[in-house]
């Protein structure tokens, strides 16, 4: 598992169009590797696939990157190389909170050399943040090959120490998921520098050739509270009453949230093997709902985040083997949205939801070694 993880979901399949040949890309699930994530020491290749990608876009493409946290200087001159040579770069860095704010200011005044009004803020609380970590590429080119309209996303920050932590990453062409991401990045901005967050109107995009939806949040309409709770809605079409396997990979949560350990305990009693991994530097209410989950009968693993070495986990994943409505379904929740009460209503974040069978195995695969190497400890 020392090698980079990076799987293809889908046949390649090439055209060719009046003046290029534009191909069908070939659709990368990327996990750092567990092992070495246990050991306490780095894997960058999440972070090498994105350098790979913005190596590959051909002088005037469009690239929009959208990052919460941002220390790599490696990443940063990389992005402004880019620029350098004719990318036309479009880029967001959080400034919204404290936190951001000292993170990312080597990184800022790295950029500085080749972008102007680049940073961007959550205005909907003091507490809210522009949590996401994607990158858009309108074209790459390699090996012979054009692929427009690439979707990178990630759980991972651009920071040196999240190289140290369980992390995933899709890589997939999408002309509509393309659009949605890139209307999202134009909002952001918009609402940074004239609006209040507060009023952004929560909306969703499907491309069904990938059998994946994303999700754009904060979760809000006509600047109210939109409906429910996203994971709620998720977890509550599973079929409790015939066997089945849930499997929550979760860097964050608060207890404002009751409702989440509700549904888990609710899951834990039934037919359903329930897993979740998490951390120990979560807060004690976290920690003491999730023994009571644990009691209901899950397996929970409770990652050491202060131990020697540290054990830490930054995604944000569901998976699901079983039923729904009675019929044989899995599913697969990846992207930035934390069990918090900021991701669900105030954060900029995103969810993606597949209902791929073969995602759900590529997941299952990373989850099946991480838990093998954690035991063998």
């Amino acid at each position: 598992m020392k090698n980079i993880i990076a799987i293809v979901l889908f046949v390649c399949v090439a055209f060719t169009s009046c003046t290029n040949k534009i191909s069908t890309y070939q659709t990368q699930f990327i996990f750092n590797d567990a092992q070495t994530i246990l050991e306490g020491k780095g894997d960058r290749v999440i972070f090498n696939s994105f350098m790979q990608l913005l190596n590959q876009t051909p002088v005037g493409a469009d690239v929009y990157i959208s990052i919460y946290m941002f220390d790599d200087v490696e990443l940063a001159h990389a992005i402004n190389n880019a620029k350098h040579r004719g990318v036309n770069v479009h880029i967001q860095v959080d400034q919204s909170r404290e936190s951001s704010l000292e993170c990312n200011q080597e990184v800022i005044s790295i950029l500085n050399k080749e972008f102007s009004d680049f940073t961007v803020l959550n205005n909907a609380t003091k507490s809210s943040i522009n949590h996401n970590k994607f990158a858009l590429f309108s074209e790459i080119s390699k090996d012979g090959h054009n692929y427009q309209n690439i979707v990178f996303q990630t759980s991972s920050n651009f920071m040196d120490e999240s190289t140290y932590k369980f992390q995933d990453a899709q890589v997939f062409q999408s002309e509509i998921l393309y659009g949605a991401y890139r209307d999202y990045f134009k909002k952001i901005n918009a609402f940074s520098k004239s609006g209040s967050m507060l009023d952004f109107e929560y909306y969703t995009a499907t491309d069904s050739a990938l059998n994946l939806s994303v999700q754009f949040y904060p979760k809000r309409s006509k600047g109210k509270n939109h409906k429910g709770d996203c994971l709620i809605d998720i977890m509550d079409q599973i079929d409790l009453d015939n066997e089945g396997e849930l499997l929550v990979n979760m860097s964050a949560w608060t207890g404002t949230r009751k409702s989440i350990f509700s549904k888990l305990k609710e899951i834990a009693a039934s037919d359903i093997e329930l897993t979740v991994i998490t951390k120990s530097s979560n807060s004690k209410v976290v920690l003491e709902q999730l023994a009571l989950v644990e009691q209901a009968g899950a397996n929970v693993i409770i990652l050491d985040y202060y131990g020697t070495p540290k054990q830490n986990t930054h995604m944000k994943v569901l998976t699901f083997k079983g039923a729904i409505n009675n019929k044989p379904a899995c599913f697969v929740v990846s992207g930035t949205h934390n069990i918090t009460n900021n991701a669900l209503r105030y954060n900029n974040e995103t969810l993606l939801y597949f209902t791929d069978a073969m995602v759900y195995d590529i997941y299952n695969k990373f989850h099946t070694d991480l838990l093998k190497n954690y035991h063998n400890l």
